[in-house]
């Protein structure tokens, strides 16, 4: 006989106002976290198979729903084993059940699958995936290529670098798994804004050191440039006794003085050297 699956989905909210349906988030920790949701509305159900609408599961997965009732919680493996990540997650309704009778959540405590995967995991008897089984089950922060789902948290407003950085790699996900373009959110081709070119900023200590120093021997260039060009604009050139031109040297005023520009290039040149 087939078991019998419930499905809930709900849409992820940060502040209770933006969402009227059940009250907000607080509201639905309270909701699945209270002993009587689970006789009233699910009282045949044996699991209950939960995503928000940040989390989408895959056509293309060899994975199924009945690949994975041997357990009692799945949820998506992302850096801490067990941390309660319900918003793409498989429950047994019975263990829920059991737990509630004996603990309670306190209002505005923990979410609620972090806290339920508390009480959960200290049942006797618990069967729960290890790591290396828990990744198939849905991506988030680490990649698997064929999980069974894939959690974007906030939104997308955030995605995950470890995951979604790499250009080969989101290539991958978006082939096996194209439905995530369906809660992604994306723009379209001519919607793309300008691409600026990237500045690598130094990132070592030795980079930032010799930057610095370019940037000190180039300001004391300039400024022996600067102060060069104000002792030979002061100065003045030979005179003959007789009124001549010196040699080498044109006058077109008729006073005697140098041009600036030749002995100014001098200066330079000898700074430079």
């Amino acid at each position: 006989m087939a078991a019998a699956v419930s499905w809930l989905a709900f849409e992820p909210v940060d502040c209770p106002k933006k969402n009227e349906s059940y009250g907000g988030r607080e509201q639905r920790n309270r909701m699945l976290t209270y002993g009587a949701f689970y006789k009233e509305y699910l009282p045949a159900a044996e699991w209950l198979f939960m995503y928000h609408s940040d989390s989408i599961p895959c056509a293309n997965s060899p994975l199924d729903l009945n690949g994975w009732l041997n357990y009692d919680w799945l949820e998506r493996y992302n850096y801490e084993w067990w941390s309660g990540g319900g918003a793409l997650s498989l429950r047994r309704v019975s263990r829920i059940k059991q737990a509630l009778k004996f603990q309670t959540r306190q209002d505005d405590a923990d979410s609620e699958d972090r806290w339920l995967s508390d009480q959960i995991k200290v049942l006797p008897g618990i069967k729960l995936p290890k790591p290396e089984v828990e990744k198939s089950f849905a991506v988030e922060g680490i990649w698997h290529k064929k999980p069974m789902g894939f959690h974007l948290p906030s939104s997308t407003d955030h995605l995950l670098k470890e995951v979604w950085d790499d250009p080969e790699q989101r290539k991958k996900a978006f082939e096996y798994c194209p439905e995530i373009k369906m809660i992604m959110h994306m723009k379209l081709e001519r919607e793309r804004c300008e691409e600026k070119p990237k500045q690598e900023a130094p990132t070592t200590k030795e980079q930032i050191e010799k930057a610095m120093k370019e940037h000190m021997e180039k300001e004391m260039r300039e400024q022996a440039e600067k102060d060069a060009a104000t002792k030979v604009g002061k100065k003045k050139a030979p005179e003959s006794k007789d009124g001549k031109e010196t040699k080498g040297i044109s006058s077109p005023s008729g006073s005697g003085r140098g041009p600036t520009l030749v002995l100014y290039t001098t200066v330079v040149a000898a700074a430079a050297a």
